[in-house]
């Protein structure tokens, strides 16, 4: 298929007959715009199918490219667009995390158009305003964990040209410059949130930016997701499955263990778990084979991590809107949570 949709606007019956393998056996579509609110740089439409005879899905999601000039340049420079093709392609097979059935993806390396068409999630869906269960924080560590076991020091990942490190020579510049963006943003705010300490911190942010993403970088490294949150988990019994693949990247574990445990636990339910899920981890990578990784290493990674993801809030932050109102609470207790994991974890040591 050459020629694909680049919004809902495109798609057509005879296109999504073809995409789905059934020609001439859709009666008719119908599509609704979903996942406003929670930060995407890019465009979900949920279409609702009619089939006439087929056994075929009642609904898939539609991916396409940010509308928005902006979002959609911080998607081309972080090239976030081919990494999450390329990840439904080659690698969400191989991951013991659940994920949509890609029915289609295409990738124009010209112009960063694209086009995905995968199944519906089903499942809780936590607000990651509103926090998680201890049960769901825990199945999502174990989940991770195996994840990671299963990419652990894997050589095929380095041949993954489209796949980049974290430090990636064209990434660390652009998070730096989206970083003192975002704060110029968010500052105001969340003043009632920042101290002194954080305030100076966030002002010389951008100089460590490097340093931390080289120190993530470095092996042991596996699969990261990357944005391992729970606005992308969908929690069904004892399964978990994981949207959102835009910004999986070569990493150490901890990026993503301390990125959900930060951001997506609240502040109260964090301090008192956060022993036992990072221990979790650690097991569940021992128990996958992953013995050469001492816990003491693994926990200075973590802080490592915690530190690292104040990026998030903070670039999340420099595209508030006041119409987006839950963007807005979203950015507030992101950055709430990380600012106190920073000061529980006395990650200002590690860069005095």
């Amino acid at each position: 298929m050459t020629h694909f949709p680049v919004c809902a606007a495109d798609l057509s019956a005879e296109w999504l007959e073809e995409a789905l393998g059934a020609p001439g056996r859709l009666r008719g579509f119908e599509t609704g715009t979903i996942g406003t609110g929670v930060g995407l740089v890019g465009n979900l439409t949920r279409v609702s199918l009619d089939w006439n005879g087929h056994d075929g899905p009642e609904t898939v999601i539609a991916k396409f490219p940010a509308a928005g000039e902006e979002s959609r340049f911080v998607a081309m420079v972080l090239r976030m667009y081919e990494r999450e093709v390329r990840a439904y392609e080659q690698l969400t097979p191989r991951s013991p995390l659940g994920s949509p059935e890609c029915h289609f993806s295409a990738f124009d390396a010209e112009t960063h158009d694209f086009a995905l068409v995968i199944g519906e999630l089903h499942g809780r869906n936590p607000d990651q305003v509103e926090g998680c269960s201890e049960k769901e924080a825990a199945l999502a560590v174990d989940r991770l964990a195996a994840h990671h076991a299963a990419f652990w020091m894997d050589e095929r990942l380095e041949a993954l040209t489209w796949l980049p490190s974290l430090d990636d020579a064209q990434i660390v510049p652009a998070v730096q410059f989206a970083f003192e963006g975002g704060w110029s943003v968010l500052a105001d705010s969340v003043a009632d949130l920042t101290s002194p300490e954080i305030s100076t911190l966030c002002e010389r942010f951008p100089a460590l930016i490097p340093g931390l993403m080289t120190a993530l970088s470095q092996p042991p490294v596996t699969l990261a997701h990357g944005d391992y949150r729970l606005d992308n988990m969908f929690f069904e019994n004892s399964e978990l499955s994981l949207c959102d693949w835009q910004l999986v990247t070569r990493a150490r574990g901890p990026y993503d263990l301390a990125y959900f445990t930060t951001q997506s636990i609240n502040v109260d339910q964090r301090r008192e778990w956060e022993t036992d899920l990072v221990n979790r981890y650690h097991n569940g990578l021992a128990a996958a084979g992953i013995t050469d990784y001492a816990f003491e290493q693994l926990w200075h990674d973590y802080r490592v991590a915690a530190l690292f993801c104040l990026v998030y809030p903070v670039i999340a932050g420099g595209s508030l809107t006041v119409e987006d109102q839950r963007h807005g609470r979203l950015c507030r207790a992101l950055f709430e949570r990380c600012v106190a994991a920073i000061d529980d974890l006395h990650c200002l040591d590690l860069v005095q």
